[in-house]
């Protein structure tokens, strides 16, 4: 499951003679805000999003990666943490470079792609 988390904003600018938004006019804007999600045994009929009762309802998902934006909407770096699938630990992968990343660090206002695995039942 992917998640998209948005992390970006687009506002209509009041056309120059008043007469309301333009469709070419907006500004465009970043949203930094930290949002918080589990590495771990996210299950979504608790949230509302599968039936309470039903075959999905007790389905868990575990995250494996996360992309990250740094920068604004018009440019920016994107990097990866990524879960290795034997190890269980966290890595940060930015370009040509890898180095280990604490879970407690993965969590950040720079998400914005989140990777979830359904967990086998």
């Amino acid at each position: 499951m992917i998640v998209h988390l948005k992390r970006f904003r687009f506002d209509a600018v009041p056309s120059p003679g008043g007469d309301g938004p333009s469709l070419l006019a907006y500004r465009a804007r970043k949203l930094g805000h930290h949002v918080d999600f589990a590495l771990r045994d996210l299950r979504l009929g608790p949230l509302g999003v599968v039936a309470a009762r039903g075959p999905d309802a007790q389905a868990a998902f575990d995250l494996f990666a996360v992309t990250y934006h740094a920068g604004s909407c018009g440019f920016g770096h994107y990097t990866s943490a990524v879960r290795h699938g034997l190890t269980q630990r966290w890595h940060l992968f930015d370009d040509e470079e890898v180095e280990p990343l604490e879970p407690a660090r993965v969590p950040s206002e720079r998400a914005y792609l989140l990777f979830f695995g359904r967990r086998a039942t």
